[in-house]
């Protein structure tokens, strides 16, 4: 299960804490600490649009992000279809997930599980159940606390410079992938 080396992804809806990551505080630390570092993210924006398209505000933060997409070099890919989403995940080694969404079952940590992605995120709500396969401190008011972006980011970079073992993520894919048969659950 060979990754591309110092890979982040993004794969939920840009508005759940994609900023965060590309804060001030979060990714230029990470890119200090491991300069070949790469994010590719994949959402889109119409879901964001088709809410906000009359609102200023909301779409002032889009173009601020975008501006931060062009700033690090992130590689939006888009919406993308199911299989389209699974060939990229089976590319990255590290999912950073820095929300303060109230997640109630993350498809995407699932998804980034089975694809053998070592999950990095806040921890919030129930997205301590989701990744069952290790221990994941809730990061509480992430947004508003520069210890805990700076706790973030040091996880993030400490993911990338020692990554789990190819062994280990086949572990995580298969054993993801047995408790979220349809059989199981149906």
């Amino acid at each position: 299960m060979s990754k591309r080396k110092h890979s982040v992804g993004w794969f939920s809806s840009y508005d759940r804490g994609l900023d965060v990551l590309l804060s001030d505080a979060v990714w230029p630390k990470i890119v200090e600490a491991v300069p070949d570092v790469t994010l590719d993210v994949a959402y889109g924006w119409n879901t964001f649009d088709s809410f906000h398209k009359d609102n200023p505000e909301r779409m002032k933060w889009k173009w601020n992000l975008i501006r931060k997409f062009n700033q690090y070099d992130v590689v939006e890919h888009g919406r993308l279809s199911h299989t389209e989403l699974a060939e990229l995940m089976k590319e990255i080694e590290v999912l950073a997930y820095c929300t303060s969404f109230p997640e109630i079952d993350c498809i995407t940590v699932k998804k980034a599980l089975a694809a053998g992605i070592d999950v990095v995120s806040s921890g919030f709500a129930a997205l301590q159940e989701s990744i069952w396969c290790k221990e994941e401190e809730d990061i509480e008011d992430i947004h508003d606390n520069p210890e805990k972006l700076d706790e973030f980011a040091n996880r993030v970079i400490d993911a990338l410079l020692n990554p789990i073992s190819d062994e280990k993520r086949k572990e995580i894919a298969e054993e993801t992938i047995k408790r979220y048969d349809w059989a199981l659950i149906a």
